[in-house]
């Protein structure tokens, strides 16, 4: 039973990362077989070529219930290495609050400095739930 449900979690990934990643809740359907029953925070990045097609999607980070610890030089060595244009980087909450904390403002902010310096643009922080999903771009976060 378990490798049909790996299967067919293969086969809908593989379909999702075909397509151009446009907007959040696209994104969000992409990673969302990634987060599904997990009780503890990870950190995804998805590089992206200059069509918004996924080049790499990797976990980064897997932190406790309520935070996981994340670097600029992990979240954007994937994307040097892919020769990426641009990244997209998801975490979840398992609470299923979706509001940023704090510390999802520190580092988006100092992921947004990092993406100027470094040339590949940071399009978007997604904080994902199994039901939902908050944009910190359209919160006002990344300009």
């Amino acid at each position: 039973i378990l490798s049909a449900l790996e299967m067919g979690r293969r086969i809908v990934s593989r379909e999702i990362e075909t397509q151009e990643l446009n907007n959040p809740e696209r994104v969000w359907r992409n990673v969302l077989s990634d987060i599904t029953g997990l009780d503890h925070e990870i950190f995804i990045v998805i590089v992206l070529n200059s069509k918004n097609r996924i080049l790499k999607k990797s976990i980064v980070s897997c932190g406790t219930v309520s935070e996981t610890i994340v670097h600029p030089r992990e979240v954007f060595r994937a994307a040097i290495k892919e020769n990426g244009s641009s990244i997209i980087i998801c975490h979840n909450h398992p609470s299923g609050n979706l509001e940023p904390s704090k510390n999802d403002i520190n580092i988006t902010e100092r992921l947004v400095k990092a993406s100027k310096i470094i040339g590949i643009d940071l399009l978007d922080h997604l904080i994902v739930t199994e039901e939902s999903y908050c944009s910190l771009r359209e919160t006002g976060y990344i300009d």
